[in-house]
């Protein structure tokens, strides 16, 4: 591997014309040498395709635009993924941003950590427009990798330790962090394939645990990352739907299930039992009514 291996910039983009120009910046900033952008759109009806276009054309970076037309958030994902060339591959969301060092530090962090196929750092969380969060979820999200029994460290995560933690199962469902504050090497990807297209809100990790049946991670302890929240993103619509996060939280218990019921301690396979049941209680009643 040369020092400097080529990182893919994976931007999935629909109607995001909002905020993408200050995403787009912040790639054009980054410190690291060797970065190429790829853009898959899923049918924008916004000024985001003008956007990107008016930024490839004065970009020091070489720009891949690729058209969908509704595959829907995880099907983009994958799509923006497939395209990329790189040795690591960053997605990253169409209205968040990373510092100018996000690349420089997490490749070298995994470049350290022979194996490591995930790596990712701490977040910033931004709100934008007129969404103000909640205190309580704040309380529980704002510090994801603290909300564990033992929090987590720098350095090496060891994939299989983290099922066994007793604070596993428990909000924050998501102890890793949004798509945005990781980077993933394309042996991780050959060797655990892509993202669920069947879920909408838990897709990000429900793949970083499944990766981690697999492969270790890297834990960098910096906050290189700033997780926009606002009122129209993809996150917070699905939040309103009380009945689909029932059926996504069902789906989501499958998948655990089926990759990672094993690995987890007994008092978590009992949690999980019970989480199961009542999640499907809840959908069955939601069905029925």
């Amino acid at each position: 591997m040369t020092q400097h291996a080529l990182v893919s910039v994976c931007i999935p983009t629909f109607n995001g014309a909002a905020y993408l120009q200050a995403t787009l910046e912040c790639i054009e900033a980054q410190s690291y040498p060797n970065i190429e952008v790829v853009v898959s759109d899923d049918g924008s009806q916004d000024a985001t395709l003008e956007i990107v276009a008016a930024h490839r054309a004065k970009s020091r970076l070489p720009f891949h635009v690729q058209h969908n037309t509704n595959h829907g958030i995880g099907a983009n994902w994958n799509a923006a993924l497939h395209a990329a060339k790189g040795t690591y591959l960053k997605l990253m969301m169409q209205d968040d941003l990373i510092a100018p060092e996000f690349l420089s530090t997490l490749v070298a962090a995994a470049r350290a950590t022979p194996g490591a196929g995930l790596i990712f750092c701490r977040r910033a969380l931004l709100a934008s427009g007129d969404l103000t969060p909640a205190p309580g979820w704040l309380a529980t999200h704002e510090r994801l990798h603290s909300q564990l029994a033992t929090p987590l460290q720098a350095g090496r995560i060891e994939g299989l330790a983290l099922f066994a933690d007793p604070k596993f199962l428990t909000p924050p469902f998501n102890k890793i962090g949004e798509p945005t504050t990781t980077l993933l090497t394309r042996d991780a990807i050959e060797t655990v394939g892509l993202f669920d297209t069947t879920l909408k809100q838990a897709l990000d990790y429900e793949y970083w645990y499944r990766l981690l049946t697999r492969i270790d991670a890297v834990f960098v302890d910096e906050e290189l990352a700033t997780f926009r929240l606002h009122g129209t993103q993809a996150t917070q619509q699905n939040r309103q739907d009380a009945n689909r996060t029932h059926i996504e939280r069902l789906a989501l218990y499958r998948a655990y299930r089926h990759h990672m019921f094993g690995h987890l301690s007994l008092t978590n396979k009992a949690r999980f039992l019970v989480q199961f049941g009542k999640t499907a209680a809840r959908v069955l009643r939601a069905r029925l009514l």
